[in-house]
């Protein structure tokens, strides 16, 4: 049986990233280190899917699944996760219904 994103851990390969979507995700990052009322909203958010839900406010498209596979890399404190355990990043995207 083939495995599925849901079945990989948070920030291994497994999740599909298109070039477009890190580009936003890119774009986005760069955006939240200038805009601190969005990035209290991006660090505020309660799980992945209210991450991509206030991306999409904002014009950017991402995804949970790119989230999830570059979460190591997104370290800048506008992240949810900036401050968190290892163990915490994985129980975040846990939650997630995606």
């Amino acid at each position: 049986m083939r495995s599925t994103v849901r079945d990989q851990p948070p920030g291994l390969p497994g999740a599909e990233s298109s070039p477009e979507q890190l580009g936003q995700l890119a774009a986005l990052s760069r955006y939240l280190s200038t805009d601190s009322e969005a990035a209290s909203r991006i660090r505020s958010a309660a799980n992945p899917e209210e991450i991509v839900a206030i991306a999409s406010d904002l014009g950017f498209l991402i995804s949970v699944d790119v989230l999830r596979s570059n979460l190591w890399e997104l370290q800048a404190d506008h992240w949810p996760w900036a401050r968190e355990s290892g163990r915490w990043r994985i129980e975040f995207f846990r939650q997630s219904s995606s």
